[in-house]
């Protein structure tokens, strides 16, 4: 093993996707590198940087790899670390529900969102939206075991427009047994989703905006990717859907790197709004789910 001054520069870029011939894998990384000309956060500063501790390791063929990357390791504004993350939990959902549909299991997908009333305060929507589907947990998890639910998987996703702000909501994913109800189980979903809703005192929430819907064989894999597109990389250039309807956050990233001051403010407000949030959460009907 050498370090990595022993070995060409271009040799170390290839490996962090500079060079690289896949266009995604390259638009990746152009990404991080103009993110950290503007971005808050000082992990993303230094995430993926070249630095003398990364160790080169060429195999056989004389390709190169290299070891002590350091990453940011970001669920949610980071092109490179977030991609990496929501592209490991697609491949596991997309086994799960696989395998559960050939059990004979049904798989209920839902989409529940709030009234947009606050749209330009990044944080309050983001809270507002967390407090609501914490209450909404609580009074659902008791149904979810008198059905026999084992799982459920919570995906929190957002689109972002000028003059519009945030629209924060929540994907699901529901594992129901053989023989459950579904159609009554997905009304009452939408009873307790407006039930917590009033509990946190946002009324005009309304069952007509929260779709849900039976997961048919076929449409497994389409649907979870549909649920994990968070971290997709937009190749194409974004102007016209910046004018036409809201963006997703790395569609605003791409559309920042331009240098469109708007779409900066909005990234950074985006960026700082969602720390520490949970991109991710999955329930577990067991005894110690209390």
């Amino acid at each position: 093993m050498t370090t990595i001054t022993a070995i060409q520069e271009q040799a170390a870029l290839i490996n962090y996707g500079i060079f690289s011939t896949n266009p995604l894998k390259r638009k990746r990384y152009e990404l991080l590198q103009s993110l950290q000309g503007f971005t808050y956060s000082k992990y993303q500063k230094w995430c993926n940087v070249l630095h003398d501790g990364i160790i080169a390791v060429p195999d056989a063929e004389g390709h190169i790899s290299l070891r002590n990357v350091q990453t940011c390791q970001s669920r949610h504004s980071c092109p490179v670390c977030t991609n990496r993350f929501m592209a490991e939990q697609r491949s596991k959902l997309n086994l799960m529900v696989k395998d559960w549909q050939e059990q004979g299991g049904a798989i209920v997908m839902g989409t529940l969102t709030l009234p947009n009333r606050t749209p330009m305060d990044f944080r309050y929507s983001y809270s507002r939206l967390v407090e609501v589907g914490a209450v909404f947990r609580r009074l659902l998890k008791k149904l979810e075991r008198e059905i026999g639910i084992p799982i459920s998987i919570r995906i929190i996703e957002e689109t972002i427009q000028k003059g519009r702000g945030l629209h924060a909501h929540f994907h699901f994913l529901w594992f129901l047994p053989l023989g459950a109800q579904t159609q009554d189980f997905m009304t009452n979903v939408k009873r307790l989703w407006i039930q917590a809703a009033k509990a946190k005192g946002l009324s005009g929430t309304s069952a007509n905006a929260q779709n849900l819907k039976v997961v048919q064989p076929r449409e497994g894999a389409s649907v979870v990717s549909y649920i994990t597109k968070h971290g997709y990389t937009p190749t194409s250039d974004v102007s016209d859907l910046a004018l036409n309807g809201p963006l997703s956050p790395f569609e605003v990233l791409v559309a920042a790197a331009t240098g469109d001051v708007d779409w900066i403010q909005l990234w950074r407000l985006f960026e700082a709004s969602v720390k520490g949030k949970r991109r991710i959460t999955i329930y577990k009907n067991t005894p110690k789910d209390d």
